[in-house]
Order: C-alpha cells, then sequence, then structure tokens
C-alpha cells in the first residue's frame, strides 16, 4: 500500500504517511523485490508510524531511514477493559486467554503445548483462543491429540465489544 501511496502523493505532491503494523513489516518483506520496493516506498513517506519498537527496529534493519520512524503504541480504553468485578470468589483454576491471529509466528502453538504443562497441575484450568487464522486446525488437532479438546476453546472471531468481558474472566 505504501507503495502506491507514495506514487500518488509525488503526483499529487501530498506528503505520505505510512503505518506498519506486523505482518506487513515481518513477513512481507522478506522477498527481496518487495524488501526494496516497501524500503524505496518508505524512506520517500513523510513519516512511518510503528505500533512496537521491535516493527520500528526491523525497519531500520530493512534500510529505512530511522528519523522517519515514530513509535505510536495502540491504545487501551481502561474502562473497557478494567478488573472489577472479573473473578467469581472462589474461582482458582487458570483461564487463559490469547486475542489474536492465529499464526504461528504469534507463538500460539508454544501457548498450547505450555498449556498442556499447566493443564496437568490445574485440572479445570481452560485455554480459549479468540481470532482465527491459518493456524486454527492445527492447533485444534493439537489440542486433541493432547487429550485437551474439552479444555482448550477456538471462540473465532468476536466483536471488539465483547473482548473487555473475555479479558476480565482470564487469569
Amino acid at each position: 500500500d505504501a507503495v502506491a501511496a507514495v506514487a500518488i502523493g509525488a503526483l499529487t505532491r501530498t506528503p505520505v504517511i505510512a503505518m506498519a503494523h506486523g505482518s506487513d513489516v515481518n513477513r512481507y518483506m522478506k522477498p527481496p523485490l518487495r524488501r526494496w520496493q516497501t524500503r524505496f516506498a518508505l524512506n520517500r513517506c513523510a513519516s512511518v508510524v510503528t505500533v512496537s519498537r521491535a516493527l520500528r527496529d526491523a525497519l531500520q534493519a530493512a534500510g529505512v531511514d530511522p528519523g522517519r520512524i515514530e513509535v505510536i503504541y495502540n491504545g487501551v480504553d481502561p474502562r473497557a477493559f478494567s478488573a472489577d468485578g472479573a473473578l467469581p470468589t472462589g474461582e482458582r483454576a487458570p483461564r487463559l486467554l490469547y486475542v489474536g491471529n492465529l499464526l504461528r509466528s504469534k507463538g500460539c502453538p508454544e501457548l498450547l503445548e505450555a498449556f498442556h504443562g499447566i493443564a496437568a497441575r490445574h485440572p479445570g484450568a481452560t485455554l480459549e483462543f479468540v481470532g482465527d487464522g491459518p493456524e486454527r486446525e492445527a492447533l485444534s488437532a493439537r489440542a486433541r491429540a493432547l487429550g485437551l479438546a474439552d479444555r482448550v476453546h477456538f471462540a473465532g472471531k468476536v466483536p471488539h465489544g465483547e473482548l473487555g468481558e473475555r479479558f476480565r474472566r482470564a487469569r
């Protein structure tokens, strides 16, 4: 997108600000031609905004001018995600929650393997994956193979407004 935006910006003499969220840097910049195109475009942007220092560092390593890169973290509404009234009294079993794309690069397989150890020590423990992605079937199959199918839940994508309650229930 930045390549097209920079071309249009040059034609219209409009400054371009590009946003880098994650996959666009970590995955899409691996092929050499795409890496060159992206570096070329980002070095012509007025500014490049990333959501983490790790992405900033990856862009710098790819040759993007550090002076163009700003880190602005994603915001969170503390009212929607407060812990007020989160846990029913007496409930102690771990309730793990993952929210995001179900990708190998996000550590989903490692989380499931770690949960296997937790589940062995805590019979009531559960793990909920909220989101979807290419690893869903493999994760589901691995949960079954580990004997955890009844304790690992795949909610799929859920409305943003429901996330606060899911975070409150997790621990």
